[in-house]
C-alpha cells in the first residue's frame, strides 16, 4: 500500500457508515415491528438476521424476492423456520 493513511482514512470513513448503517436498519425494523434476531458475519463484516412472526430471513435472502417468497413457504402454507 502506497499511503497507509488513505487507507486509515477509508476505513475509519467505512466504518462510520457502518455504524449508521446497523443505527438505521435498527430503527427500520422498530418502525415496521421487524425484530432483528441477531447480527451474523460470513465474513468480517457482521450482517443482520431478522424475524417477523418467528419466521427468520436475511437480506439476501429478503432482496432475492422470487426465491425468498417460493421457498419460504411450505405446501400447507406455514412459514418455513430458518433459524
Amino acid at each position: 500500500m502506497k499511503n497507509p493513511l488513505r487507507l486509515r482514512a477509508f476505513k475509519e470513513e467505512l466504518l462510520k457508515l457502518y455504524h449508521k448503517f446497523k443505527m438505521d436498519v435498527e430503527t427500520v425494523c422498530e418502525k415496521h415491528g421487524v425484530k432483528i434476531n441477531y447480527w451474523y458475519s460470513p465474513s468480517s463484516i457482521p450482517q443482520p438476521k431478522f424475524v417477523i412472526n418467528g419466521f427468520g430471513f436475511d437480506a439476501d435472502q429478503l432482496f432475492n424476492e422470487e426465491d425468498f417468497l417460493t421457498k419460504s413457504f411450505s405446501k400447507e402454507g406455514k412459514s418455513r423456520k430458518h433459524i
